[in-house]
Parts: structure tokens; sequence; C-alpha cells
């Protein structure tokens, strides 16, 4: 059997940036399918390469900063009939939680909707036929500050997807990736899925953790269409569905990681559970002096954090003591294609 040209890429890059080859795929799917992926991990993850690795491989791509609503006219030129990728590296720079969670909000509208239509006494903004991708990077903390804002449940949830990547470069390569992506055939000449076989039905299993049912199999479909045409492939099959399914894998954690207090309500982002999850898809042997240098912090503090948490994890032996993930851990784990 002939191995699928992502799968290829994937395993190119691992050879030299372990770690970070189905990271690099997924982003490579989302931008394909024109979709507005937030990447979630900590710093010295391999976000920033990925970046900038899909923004060189890209014959229209530009980097940003931030982009909010009203900053939008100073592109409207350069957005209309658009059909680039748009990379922020670290949405963590922005100055201000108003602006970061307008710029997350603003891309989401767009790459979504397609166009920006503001009329107001202050400013006109007209920008139409917006087909590009984007491509946003950010710390947990961030996530937590979104998802507690009213806009995550109005605008965000739907209309982006979330990647949380939860392996740290334990062996850095400091270079580029220096692999080419294949981007295929256009997205347009890819017949859809035929939906209803036992992959689509995990694959909706998965996306109905991050979306509504209409948005699931919209996203769905449209990233299992990505994956076709990046195979070379005018007819998705059960090949491509499966490769999807891996990808994606990661994404069941979200379901654990927020914290919800209604019915499409308020919630919030467990940030010390993905901490820990990052250590345990990381390393075979977690001390709490490895955390501490991991999260810049005393191994008390690391302790003190962590006594809340035993759910999650038990305390062998001593000097060091090492932490063993619990059963429940280890499903989650699993789940999201780890260990």
């Amino acid at each position: 059997m002939v191995e699928h040209l992502l799968q290829h890429l994937i395993d190119e890059i691992e050879e030299t940036h372990p770690g970070l080859g189905q990271l690099a795929a997924l982003s490579a799917v989302a931008t394909k399918a024109c979709k507005c992926l937030l990447v979630i991990a900590p710093p010295g993850c391999g976000k920033s390469t990925v970046g900038q690795w899909l923004h060189d491989n890209h014959s229209h791509a530009f980097m940003k900063d931030s982009i909010t609503r009203s900053s939008l006219k100073a592109y409207e030129t350069e957005f209309n009939d658009f059909d680039g990728l748009l990379v922020f590296d670290d949405v963590g720079k922005i100055d201000t939680e108003h602006s970061r969670i307008q710029t997350l909000v603003t891309m989401a509208e767009l790459v979504h909707g397609h166009f920006v239509s503001k009329d107001s006494f202050q400013l006109n903004i007209e920008i139409d036929n917006f087909h590009g991708s984007a491509v946003l990077n950010i710390q947990p903390n961030i996530l937590k500050d979104v998802v507690e804002h009213p806009s995550w449940h109005s605008n965000l949830a739907d209309k982006s997807l979330r990647y949380y990547h939860m392996r740290r470069a334990t062996t850095p390569n400091r270079g580029p990736i220096d692999v080419e992506i294949g981007w295929g055939l256009e997205l347009a000449d890819v017949a859809p899925y035929s939906e209803g076989s036992p992959i689509w039905n995990k694959l909706m299993q998965i996306g109905m953790g991050q979306w509504s049912r209409p948005r699931a199999m919209e996203h769905l479909s449209d990233m299992l269409r990505a994956v076709a045409a990046m195979g070379g492939n005018p007819e998705p099959d059960e090949i491509d569905a499966g490769l999807l399914l891996e990808l994606i894998r990661p994404m069941t954690v979200e379901i654990e990681l927020l914290v919800k207090r209604g019915f499409g309500t308020e919630a919030s982002v467990n940030v010390n559970l993905f901490a820990l999850l990052v250590e345990f898809a990381s390393y075979e042997t977690i001390t709490y002096g490895l955390v501490a240098a991991d999260y810049h912090m005393r191994e008390r503090q690391v302790a003190y954090i962590l006594q809340g948490m035993t759910d999650w994890f038990e305390k062998i032996g001593n000097n060091p003591v090492t932490l063993r993930p619990t059963p429940e851990l280890k499903r989650l784990l699993a789940e999201a294609g780890i260990r």
C-alpha cells in the first residue's frame, strides 16, 4: 500500500523535529481547508517553528501580531478577494486582553463568514470574498481569558478549531523545518465524503466535543476533503478519514479542560490540568523538580498546586518523588493519541 503523502510529511518532520509531525500536518490541513485554527501549548513546544514553516511554504502568507475589527480598515484592500494565510506567532504578545480577544474573534468571524461589514459614525469597513485561513498560536492562560469572555459562546467556539499540542521539545532542533508542503489538488476538485461510515461517526464524536452538530459536520467535511486533496485523491476514502481521525485526537482533551457552570453559559479552562497533561505526554519519568523547571517555580509550589489534583496522579517513592498517572489520566492521554 502506498503511504499517504500527509503521513510521509509527518514521518519526515519527526525525523528532524520529534513531536512536531502531527501538529504540522494538522496545521497544514486546517490551512488547506480555509479554517481558523488556534494552537494551544505552553512555551517551548514548537508552535513558532511550525508557524514559521507554514508561512514559508505558502505562496500568499503573512505574519501578523494583531488584528482587531477596527484595525481591519488598514487591510481592507489587501483582504478583499483574499485566499492566503495569516499566521499569528504568539497572541500573548498583544498588549491588552481586549485586543487579544478581539483579534481571535475577528479572525474567526472573517475566516468563517468570508466577509466583514461595519458601518458606523466613526468607521466604515467592507471586506468581501475572504477565503483565506488563519493559524493563531496561544498559550493556555490566554485561552482561559478567551473562554471566560462572552464572545466565546457567541462567536469563537463554533467558528474556530482548537488543537491542544502537548509535546515539549525534549530534544529541540533550533533549525527550521526543511520539509516542503505538497498542497495537492484544489479543494473544489475534491468530492464530499460519504457520511455515516464508522470512521465518520468517530470523527463526529470528537467534533461534537468542540462544536455544535451542524458546525462539526461542516468543519470535519472540509478537513477531510483537505486531507484527500493533499494526498492527491479526488474521492475521499477510509484512508483519508482514518488519517484525519488520528490528527484530531488531541482535540478530545477540550471536554475535560473546559469547566462549564451551565448549559451554554460561563466556562473556564483548567490550566493546571493541561500543564499536567503536557508533562505526562512529554516525559517517561516525572518529578516535582521536572515540573518546577518547566514552569519556572519552586518545587514546594508545584507540590502545593498538585495536592488538589490527586485524581490524576499518584506519588511513588521518595527523593525524588515520582508521579504516576492514574487510570483516568491514562485514558485521557490514550484518547488524545498519546502513550
